[in-house]
């Protein structure tokens, strides 16, 4: 299996830089790659800030597609995808929901009795959360 860092993975999906995404897109069209968690989260926080600005649905949108590229896997499919249905349907950021759906897959425990303990203000509203 192949790894991609973030830089490859925003190459792929803004297509901004003529050279190094179509670098990105022929190695992505060609091999199966692996795109770590860290670097989904990495990419996700760059296309939300400043420099990019993309709002929560076109996030989500992102998400879709490259949940649907073939040569694109996940450390754990199936956690993301819950991770981008919370964060659809609720306040919690993609990388809060990626980081519940992640503990609980890794049974520390069951989502009835995982808290995720956060000083993000947005974040108590969710079911899960609690300030410290």
């Amino acid at each position: 299996m192949n790894a991609i860092d973030t830089n490859v993975l925003l190459r792929y999906v803004l297509d901004d830089d003529a050279q190094q995404s179509r670098r990105a897109r022929r190695l992505i069209d060609r091999i199966r790659v692996l795109v770590t968690d860290v670097a989904l989260c990495e990419a996700l926080w760059v296309l939300a800030g400043k420099r990019y600005g993309l709002k929560k649905e076109e996030i989500v949108g992102v998400m879709y597609a490259l949940l649907g590229e073939p040569h694109i896997t996940f450390e754990n499919s199936s956690v993301v995808w819950r991770a981008l249905v919370d964060f659809e349907e609720s306040a919690i950021s993609f990388q809060d929901a990626l980081i519940l759906y992640k503990a609980r897959s890794l049974q520390f425990a069951s989502l009835s009795d995982l808290t995720l303990w956060t000083f993000d203000r947005k974040l108590p509203q969710h079911p899960r959360a609690r300030a410290p």
